[in-house]
């Protein structure tokens, strides 16, 4: 929740699919990262971001950025996809008011390291 009282996070629908959402101020908007199978809108901020995580067709989650209307995928440099059933390659878990986002990814060796995205 940022201090506007958004709310982002997700839910499964009745045929098993996970959707993101913003709930704000009464106002439900499902969020899905176009082509994805799976979305999670893990964080937001003051200006209206939402950072978070999608599965594609392939299974590999990736890192996004929802920003005015406007889909993001990344990935930090040095990411690959955890063996399945996961196929993580990275996940945005936070955004600072800046637009600073922070989350994990995993290397080859399967370690996973933190990192720093900025605007």
């Amino acid at each position: 929740m940022n201090p506007s009282g958004t709310i982002v996070g997700f839910y499964v629908d009745g045929s098993g699919v996970g959707h993101g959402y913003e709930l704000y101020h009464g106002t439900f908007t499902t969020i899905d990262y176009p082509g994805a199978v799976f979305t999670f809108a893990g964080a937001n901020n003051p200006e209206g971001d939402i950072a978070g995580l999608y599965f594609d067709t392939a299974g590999l989650g990736h890192s996004f950025l929802l920003r005015n209307g406007v889909f993001t995928s990344f990935d930090p440099p040095g990411a690959v996809p955890l063996p399945p059933p996961s196929g993580l390659v990275s996940d945005a878990a936070g955004i600072n008011p800046s637009g600073v986002i922070a989350g994990i990814f995993f290397d080859a060796a399967g370690v996973e390291h933190g990192y720093i995205r900025t605007p």
